[in-house]
């Protein structure tokens, strides 16, 4: 048994019609065996959080009008798409949700504190809710379905908003709960983002949510593919903002997906579909919106050598260290990294001299402690308004008429560079630009690659 695991985001189950659209992708999949995952309507976990935030303030006439929308959302949905006979089960049960959610938010104002244990209980609803609405708009279709909630079928620790998943106790809830209803050919619709603790709470697992559920149900159940299907038909090659020819690329690896998600590309969260790649499940992005379209499949591997995508972060402040104390001194950068660590600051792209090092990191994170500290070990100059650029391939490092064309292109556009990395993965080429000359750059490096 090695069933199809398929995710819809928010985007996706954003309205009635949307919904119904899910059922007939999910009608329309030949396999025998289908699991489906999905997040809360589009903007409702917003919706709540917020929420959350105006009873903290005790803001009792906002809470009272988001409540109002939050019901309406919801039992819009109810009256489109589920059959008569059971919309009175489903009034019950989603007037108990707002029940519920309402109590929450008055203890939230009484106690006059919003605990991250709250938090994330209160974000999810959204999830429990929208599997309902699919468990039921399903129904309607003739299709035998049932929600699930993932708190009970996956355990974690304690951490709240990112918990650390147990996966050999989950794969023993997972089987023993999925298995049995698709001998029955009944699809399990399963609650995203959310799980449950090893003391009972019910805990969100972090950024990308939903697709680690997936990956998760992937992992547990052997899947023979996991699909995310989200508004757009794939990855793209770059930001479509910037360049309207922009390409779906068919398949690319996870390393290269890795690198393109840190370095600003809006794809999958590495962290999500790690565990499924590197149990050789493919994963597959397709368009909710445009389910002909073939998407993008992920895999461990790749024998293609071609240059893959383009990325890119804005907003980066390049931070000189100059010190003649570097020469031959043996721990020099441990002691300039760990100042970073204590200042909990991520390093985008780093080079080094004989007497300097340069780093690149995000300038919102640009601190006068940090540049106070840095000082304790040498000159220190910061260049702010810069762009960073990630070309990624594989085997690009090593590919010297590719990276020609790269920094020929740069050369004939008068694009200078702050500084460039390789880096140690073998699959990109890094640098920094003036972020004013961003969009110029970008244009002329798809042209030069891709077109």
């Amino acid at each position: 048994m090695h069933p199809t695991i398929l995710k819809f985001g928010g985007s996706s189950v954003g309205n009635a019609q949307r919904i119904q659209n899910v059922a007939k992708i999910i009608l329309s999949q030949k396999e025998k065996y289908k699991v489906v995952v999905v997040s809360a309507v589009q903007k409702i976990t917003d919706l709540l959080i917020n929420t959350a935030n105006s009873a903290l303030e005790n803001n009792e006439s906002e809470v009272k009008k988001n409540l109002q929308i939050l019901k309406e959302i919801h039992f819009e949905i109810i009256e489109k798409n589920i059959a008569n006979k059971d919309q009175k089960i489903i009034h019950e049960v989603f007037n108990d949700y707002l029940n519920r959610i309402k109590n929450i938010y008055q203890g939230i104002s009484c106690l006059n504190e919003l605990s991250p244990q709250t938090l994330d209980l209160i974000s999810s609803f959204g999830e429990r809710m929208s599997a309902q609405l699919m468990a039921f708009t399903l129904k309607k279709m003739g299709i035998n379905a049932q929600k699930i909630s993932a708190a009970e079928i996956i355990r974690t620790d304690e951490t709240f908003n990112g918990a650390n998943v147990d996966f050999p106790q989950s794969e023993i809830l997972i089987r023993k709960h999925i298995h049995p209803l698709l001998k029955k050919n009944i699809i399990p619709i399963v609650t995203g983002f959310i799980a449950g603790s090893i003391k009972g709470n019910i805990v969100t697992l972090g950024r990308g949510g939903s697709d680690y559920t997936a990956a998760i149900l992937g992992i547990c159940l052997d899947a023979k593919e996991i699909q995310i299907w989200t508004d757009v038909s794939g990855i793209l090659t770059t930001d479509p903002r910037i360049v309207k020819q922009a390409k779906i690329i068919p398949q690319i690896t996870f390393k290269e997906t890795a690198e393109l998600a840190y370095f600003g590309a809006k794809v999958l969260h590495p962290k999500t579909i790690q565990p499924a790649v590197e149990k050789n499940i493919p994963v597959r992005i397709l368009n909710t919106f445009k389910p002909e379209d073939k998407g993008t499949i992920v895999a461990s591997g790749s024998k293609s050598d071609e240059i893959k995508a383009i990325s890119f972060l804005k907003n980066i402040t390049l931070i000189r260290i100059c010190s003649s104390r570097m020469l031959g001194q043996y721990g020099f950068l441990a002691k300039i990294f760990e100042i970073f660590s204590h200042h909990k600051i991520s390093i985008d792209v780093v080079t080094t001299s004989e007497v300097s090092v340069s780093l690149s990191i995000n300038t919102k994170d640009l601190k006068p402690e940090l540049i106070e500290d840095l000082q304790k070990y040498g000159k220190v100059q910061t260049e702010k308004n810069l762009a960073l650029i990630c070309i990624v391939g594989n085997k690009l490092k090593n590919d010297l008429k590719k990276e020609a064309i790269i920094f020929e292109t740069l050369t004939k556009n008068k694009i200078p560079t702050e500084i460039i990395s390789k880096g140690a993965s073998n699959i990109n080429i890094t640098f920094l630009i003036k972020e004013e000359l961003l969009e110029k750059a970008v244009k002329a490096l798809h042209k030069s690659l891709f077109e």
